[in-house]
């Protein structure tokens, strides 16, 4: 998503407003089915290992979206921002999205 960088006029300032950090995707790599086999009490179908995998993907976005894995994505892109704007006296702001 774009932001918007505003030089203040007048001054040594930047007002920056950054769009919400947001989940872009959840990915499963290098998951290891140790024993995928079927047994007289358990019938296991690839079917029910989707299932599985589709409700791992879920978990993971529920954890991500509760806990603060976004408000870290914002504080490091504002921190970048500052290190490399921050330079012969400017001052740099962040301002909330509309």
């Amino acid at each position: 998503d774009p932001f918007v960088i505003t030089v203040v006029q007048g001054g040594n300032g930047l007002r920056i407003t950054l769009p919400p950090a947001r989940l872009l995707g959840v990915e499963t790599r290098d998951i290891r089915f140790l024993k995928d086999e079927s047994g007289l009490w358990n019938a296991l179908t690839p079917a029910d290992r989707e299932r599985a995998l589709r409700e791992l993907r879920a978990k993971v976005e529920r954890k991500v979206a509760a806990g603060d894995l976004l408000a870290a994505a914002t504080a490091a892109a504002e921190q970048r921002l500052r290190e490399l704007l921050e330079t012969r006296g400017r001052t740099v702001r962040f301002e909330p999205a509309p």
